[in-house]
């Protein structure tokens, strides 16, 4: 499944991942066991557990941008009619 080169010929950033996994895979009777070294292999390959964190991360930044504009807007108007 990987054969532990990169795409410069040194060693592939997955491949500790990979070896680490089927490590667990040849020495267990019960391949469950694996599940959290398979897991970290398939995030080093595709990265979806980070992807959707800075997803989340920028749902938020942009949720409370939102709710600090509107705290803005209210403090000007409130600035605005004490002038007049």
């Amino acid at each position: 499944m990987s054969s532990g080169y990169g795409s410069h010929g040194t060693e592939g950033r997955c491949y500790q991942f990979w070896m680490n996994f089927e490590k667990c895979m040849v020495n267990t009777d019960n391949p469950y066991k694996c599940d959290l070294l398979k897991e970290d292999y398939i995030e080093c390959l595709h990265h979806r557990k980070e992807k959707d964190r800075s997803n989340m991360v920028e749902v938020e930044t942009r949720r409370q941008e939102k709710i600090r504009e509107k705290e803005e807007r209210k403090e000007w108007k409130a600035a605005a009619s004490q002038k007049h």
